[in-house]
């Protein structure tokens, strides 16, 4: 289950992804000053509705980490430079590390950003995701170590971002090892597509992993 903050989803799910809810900026309004109201309230919600597994999406880069303007600023769909990557590493390690510590126990998997092949909601480099990918898989292990990290989540439908940013991300993950423990990719279809596109989705991304000699990892 995913997208539903305010209202008990009609669908019941025991499992619960906060999809780039809440937002970093929205947490962190100042660096190294947190408002977990909203975060509380989102956690205690899908507990409430039945959640018993809940996993967090990174996203949402604040205005006081961002280093500059985004590329596209006409796309990002959380405002101002939430697509541009922390000027400093150390932001979001910061607030990663703020997050695990106070949600340890409850929160059981981590995302490290939402879609990042989609300009929506990251305009930074692969190489920049890869770098968060282990430090977020470094934090989670040092605070929570029974919790699980993902890379971050790729979008496949589309051609243009899977060679310009899946493809080069795949390619430095496994140059620094594959430091997560699931593989993350989306794969809905166009909406004139169906099955068949979602299957020749998964076909793909299965096929990108192979040709690096990726270690078997789940796959979500």
């Amino acid at each position: 289950t995913m997208h539903s903050f305010l209202a008990d989803p009609q669908t019941k799910s025991s499992s619960f992804r906060m999809n780039c809810y809440p937002l970093w900026r929205d947490v962190e309004t100042a660096k190294g000053k947190y408002n977990w109201e909203l975060f509380d309230l989102s956690v205690s919600n899908t507990q409430l509705w039945g959640a018993q597994v809940l996993m967090y999406s990174f996203c949402g880069t604040p205005e006081w980490a961002a280093d500059g303007k985004a590329d596209d600023p006409s796309v990002e769909v959380f405002g101002p430079q939430s697509t541009v990557p922390p000027k400093d590493l150390k932001d979001y390690e910061d607030y990663v590390r703020a997050v695990v510590k106070r949600y340890k126990g409850t929160i059981s998997t981590y995302e490290t950003w939402n879609e990042a092949s989609s300009p929506q909601f990251w305009q930074g480099t692969p190489e920049q995701m890869v770098k968060m990918t282990e430090i977020l898989r470094k934090v989670v292990k040092e605070e929570d170590p029974d919790a699980t990290v993902t890379m971050a989540s790729m979008q496949t439908h589309r051609d243009d971002y899977y060679e310009d940013f899946v493809e080069p991300y795949l390619t430095e993950l496994a140059a620094a090892n594959w430091p997560f423990d699931i593989y993350n990719a989306h794969f809905y279809p166009f909406g004139e597509a169906g099955p068949a596109a979602r299957r020749e989705s998964i076909a793909k991304f299965k096929k990108s992993l192979a040709d690096r000699d990726a270690p078997k990892k789940p796959l979500w």
